[in-house]
């Protein structure tokens, strides 16, 4: 009743204690009658009671199994739950690492932090060409003047002394209207429309030179 194909012996001696088994219940007493209420032999009483057995067997299998599986099903969901606080604390960690390093930014000895960039003013003068080269000896560039905000703080934190900048602005149409030798520098000390200007790219001028932090 019980075949197990992988020991077959062992499903033999499982067999052969079932039988015993269903042969000792038998000799105690006639536990199973006919319609005339005589005892039921015994080959069909030990056919019945290996069925019985059969049938508890596989009903404790059964019962067994479900609680594994729920067992099995707890601790997935508890792996799950703990898999997802560590993917937070993991979130968490990081976006505290990013604020600690914006907060650690620095910019090196002689430059000025603004924002996210640090900036050199040069006590030099010199071509445009001269400039941008020295900025990107320093591993910067010539000043891009992009927001409103840092045109405003350069104006408020720089002598009124005229700077080489890095691009050409925009008469508003997107075309410039300067030669192809003129070089944009930046007024500072004015009002902030009236800063922009354009002149010869060989005139001697400071410069800023601008970098991240």
């Amino acid at each position: 009743m019980f075949k197990q194909q992988n020991n077959p012996g062992c499903s033999l001696l499982v067999l052969k204690a079932q039988f015993y088994h269903c042969l000792n219940i038998y000799q105690r007493g006639p536990f199973l009658l006919l319609l005339d209420n005589t005892p039921l032999p015994l080959p069909q009483f030990v056919v019945v009671c290996l069925r019985g057995l059969e049938a508890a067997h596989f009903s404790f299998l059964k019962n067994n199994l479900t609680e594994h599986l729920q067992a099995s099903i707890n601790a997935m969901s508890f792996m799950t739950r703990e898999r997802d606080l560590l993917n937070s604390s993991i979130t968490e960690l990081k976006k505290e690492l990013i604020l600690t390093r914006q907060r650690e930014k620095t910019c090196p000895a002689g430059w000025r932090i603004f924002s996210s960039s640090c900036y050199f003013l040069s006590n030099d003068s010199g071509s445009w060409t001269r400039a941008r080269q020295d900025c990107k000896d320093k591993g910067a560039d010539l000043v891009v003047i992009d927001c409103n905000k840092e045109q405003c703080h350069h104006c408020l934190v720089l002598k009124p002394v005229r700077y080489w900048e890095a691009e050409q602005p925009d008469n508003g149409g997107g075309d410039p209207k300067w030669g192809e030798e003129d070089c944009a520098h930046i007024r500072t000390g004015k009002d902030t429309e009236e800063n922009w200007n354009d002149r010869s790219c060989d005139a001697t001028l400071r410069w800023i030179c601008e970098k991240l932090a």
